[in-house]
């Protein structure tokens, strides 16, 4: 009998109640151990059939529905379209900002945005390069891609080509080109205002700008892809400076290179004359330095036929190298006599518009402590030595450049604490600044009494003569790196770069001199 029994295992953990066997075989459709004692709780019915006998039958399972995982992030195409729209976002506070805060045109809107379209023609191409290669999120800088023809970049290799056959090499813009594009607008308006303006507005947190990725709203800053919301965030780590002119070089030419489009010339007269009140220079510069760019040939226009670009060749840069050297030529930093006559017996003092410049800067509001600290470049040492006050700064700084959003349950269990706004420091107002205008070239200007004039005309004809030019800045004296470090401030840019560019300036008109003594 137990020879045609069909015995079976039982689970692993189971066994008869009574016997303590593991084995059970089927009968009647009930289990039953080895030794014949009754399993409870289990019956199983026959289907049947003769030969369907001791079968289970089939079981029909409900299928699950398909649940459609959206993902979180964007990626590919989509990510890439989003981060364009973000900067587009941007773009329209910051001119917005422009038009009711600072009062400029409401053409500068329709201006601006006509560019922005130009700009992302070429973006179309995103789409069809993302179903060959999806996911591969890459920003591209001001520099132009490998895969460019030589031919097309003949003319500057710094311009960059918007052609949408480059699909997914075809340059995305970064966030100082927002700045750069307001700019642009500025110029092809005619409205005077300096690139050094924006750098300004930028570093203080006037323009929308710093803190740009944390107007944008919630939904979009969720789905931004993290290799996009880095670029964003980037502005609140790093001041702009220099990078911003050469962005706007970089977009002039790339007008020029994909749509021959060529820039107006700056308004030289009254950025000289805003420039010249903003570091409260004699007016005799104003009109040396207009004569100089006379002598010259120069239009403050972008060059879009020079193979390699310098600082100087930036229309505003070379502004401020022109207002250095005619104040030089004007009154002489050593205190000595001019070698231009201007009809009248005054000379500067230039130890009072060191000691006015200084005080005038003291009393200022100065920015928040935060805004110069530069978390890149901080050592452990450095850390470790920190006050509690410093610490608190760093850490919030580091803490802003976290996505509140995680998908780590844990992370719910340590909120971050709010970031602190970005408190803009005060412009300086004009009263204020025409009032310290006065103040300073009233105490500047000295007459020059008879007995204190050189007599000797050989001598003075000696002092006329002597100029003095500085290669480096380990050259300059104290007096003239007051006045090369203020027109640096005043531009946004480097020490280095303003005393290169007025000593290849200097080089320049040297040259010019003698071609026209040839003459």
């Amino acid at each position: 009998m137990e020879e045609r029994r069909q015995l079976h295992r039982m689970p692993p953990g189971q066994s008869c109640s009574e016997c303590k066997s593991r084995k059970y075989y089927v009968e009647a459709g009930h289990r039953y151990c080895r030794n014949d004692h009754q399993l409870e709780g289990f019956i199983q019915y026959d289907l049947g059939d003769e030969q369907d006998a001791g079968r289970h039958g089939a079981v029909a399972r409900r299928e699950k529905e398909v649940r459609v995982i959206e993902k979180r992030h964007l990626t590919g195409a989509q990510g890439k379209l989003l981060y364009l729209e973000a900067l587009q976002l941007i773009l329209r506070n910051q001119l917005l900002w422009l038009i009711y805060d600072k009062g400029h045109r409401e053409e500068l809107e329709t201006v601006v945005r006509d560019l922005w379209d130009l700009r992302l023609r070429g973006s179309s191409s995103l789409v069809v390069s993302s179903e060959a290669e999806d996911g591969e999120l890459a920003t591209y800088g001001s520099q132009a891609t490998e895969d460019q023809s030589a031919a097309t970049l003949a003319q500057n290799t710094r311009a960059q080509s918007w052609d949408p056959d480059l699909g997914k090499k075809w340059p995305l813009p970064r966030m100082p080109d927002t700045l750069g594009l307001c700019y642009l607008g500025c110029v092809l308006l005619r409205i005077p205002t300096r690139i050094g303006q924006f750098i300004d507005w930028a570093n203080t947190g006037h323009v929308p700008y710093k803190r740009a990725y944390w107007d944008l709203p919630q939904e979009m800053r969720d789905r931004m892809p993290s290799s996009f919301t880095r670029v964003l965030k980037l502005p609140s780590t790093e001041k702009i400076g220099e990078d911003l002119y050469n962005t706007v070089m970089t977009a002039a030419l790339s007008w020029y290179l994909n749509y021959n489009m060529i820039l107006p010339p700056i308004e030289h007269t009254q950025m000289l004359v805003q420039t010249a009140r903003l570091l409260t220079l004699p007016f005799e510069s104003i009109i040396i330095a207009r004569k100089l760019a006379s002598i010259l040939g120069y239009t403050f226009q972008v060059p879009i036929d020079k193979s390699r670009i310098f600082p100087l060749d930036h229309p505003e840069i070379m502004l401020v190298s022109l207002l250095i050297v005619a104040t030089k030529l004007a009154y002489p930093l050593d205190g000595g006599e001019s070698a231009l006559h201007f009809g009248h017996t005054f000379r500067f003092n230039w130890k009072t518009w060191i000691a006015a410049k200084q005080q005038f800067a003291e009393q200022q509001p100065q920015p928040q402590p935060g805004d110069d600290l530069k978390i890149d470049e901080i050592t452990p040492e450095e850390l470790v030595a920190m006050e509690d006050d410093e610490l608190d700064q760093y850490f919030s700084r580091v803490s802003g450049l976290i996505d509140k959003t995680n998908d780590n349950p844990i992370t719910r269990f340590f909120p971050q604490e709010p970031i602190p706004p970005i408190v803009a420091t005060p412009e300086l107002a004009r009263d204020e600044l025409d009032k310290h205008l006065k103040t300073t070239l009233q105490k500047a200007y000295e007459p020059t009494s008879p007995e204190g004039r050189n007599t000797n005309e050989d001598c003075s004809n000696e002092a006329a003569a002597k100029y003095e030019a500085y290669r480096s800045n380990e050259d300059l004296t104290d007096t003239a790196r007051s006045l090369y470090e203020a027109s640096a401030h005043a531009a946004g840019t480097s020490l280095e770069t303003i005393v290169r560019s007025v000593h290849m300036l200097e080089l320049r008109l040297n040259v010019a001199q003698r071609n026209i003594d040839m003459t």
